[in-house]
């Protein structure tokens, strides 16, 4: 095999390996969290608990990853403190819904949830 063909081959598989690298990092990281437990890692319940509270009352507004959706506002881009989060979540804001029924601890951790975002 000439040099040519050796280096052809060396970019191709570099390219390979970044392309896989790339799509690793795109897929859903809490996709990965909630099947970790089938791959041997620790389980986080109460995580798990947050994220199936934001899914239910959060996930349509604000978007999977807190990206916004339909002109709502970005969770990525807040700069609020988690007791700040936690009196919107309660009282709601501008056009928000309030959600009083959401109560201690997991008013905490689905706060906790957004910060992280």
């Amino acid at each position: 095999m000439d040099k040519k063909a050796v280096i052809f081959f060396a970019v191709l598989i570099s390219l390979a390996l970044a392309l896989i690298v790339l799509f690793k990092v795109q897929t859903d990281p809490l996709e990965n969290f909630v099947s970790s437990e089938s791959a041997g890692f620790q389980h986080y319940p109460e995580l798990e608990k947050a994220i199936i509270l934001y899914q239910k009352n959060c996930n349509t507004c604000h978007g999977s990853f807190g990206e916004g959706m339909s002109g709502n506002p970005r969770l990525r881009e807040i700069k609020l403190t988690v007791d700040q989060i936690k009196t919107i979540i309660r009282n709601g804001q501008d056009e928000m819904p309030a959600f009083p029924d959401i109560q201690e601890p997991e008013l905490s951790r689905l706060a906790e949830l957004i910060k992280y975002f």
